[in-house]
């Protein structure tokens, strides 16, 4: 019925809840996002938006779950090759935070 829901934790469906998603994450996505915007032009923040909050429901909102973001974002790009270059490119966005943290 509305923008919430309670019931229906069966079939895999999550609940809908807002998630926190950490600073440092966000940072990582607004990254991978400028990446994403150079293959698809001016509709990437669009595409970016609709994806961020469907890898939210999946709700493995950290750092690791990024890769899922990415692949998410892959798809709209149709040549293999660039798709790759992308996938290879966001990748470094999470690579370079992760080896900043220690």
């Amino acid at each position: 019925m509305g923008a919430t829901r309670k019931e229906e934790p069966q079939g895999g469906t999550p609940n809908k809840r807002k998630v926190h998603v950490l600073p440092l994450v966000m940072r990582m996505r607004s990254n991978i996002d400028r990446v994403f915007s150079q293959y698809v032009g001016p509709i990437s923040s669009e595409l970016g938006a609709e994806e961020f909050d469907r890898w939210c429901e999946e709700g493995q909102v950290g750092p690791t779950g990024l890769h899922r973001y990415i692949t998410r974002l892959a798809r709209y790009i149709s040549e293999d090759d660039r798709r790759r270059e992308f996938m290879r490119s966001a990748s470094r966005c999470i690579q370079v935070a992760s080896a900043t943290k220690g």
